[in-house]
């Protein structure tokens, strides 16, 4: 489930016009590095991940449209940063990918 919101999210950033090409790039290379951890993640703990990948999907979602809602934005980033949270002590690569997902959606001028 998680791996194919990502694809989902792949999909539709590449496709929006409302992100440019570096951060396209920057957002493509993190969401890889994302799914390659979430490969190596025991089955117990899908279901945390299903959760954060649907967070990461909706900023994903308004950060690409071209009338983005910027506090509908903050709140999807929020709630994705803090189930990354749960991660922390035993998937600290998972929280800091995703840390870095929010980060560059920020710099995007959100």
């Amino acid at each position: 489930m998680a791996l194919e919101t990502l694809e989902r999210m792949k999909k539709r950033i590449a496709q929006s016009d409302g992100i440019a090409g570096d951060d396209k790039a920057a957002l493509a290379d993190l969401l890889a590095e994302l799914e390659a951890e979430i490969e190596h993640l025991p089955e117990d703990h899908h279901d945390h991940m299903k959760t954060v990948a649907g967070f990461a999907e909706l900023s994903a979602l308004e950060a690409s449209k071209t009338d983005t809602d910027e506090d509908l934005l903050h709140h999807a980033l929020d709630g994705m940063r803090k189930a990354a949270e749960r991660f922390g002590e035993n998937h600290p690569k998972v929280v800091r990918v995703v840390s870095d997902v929010a980060k560059t959606v920020g710099r995007m001028g959100f």
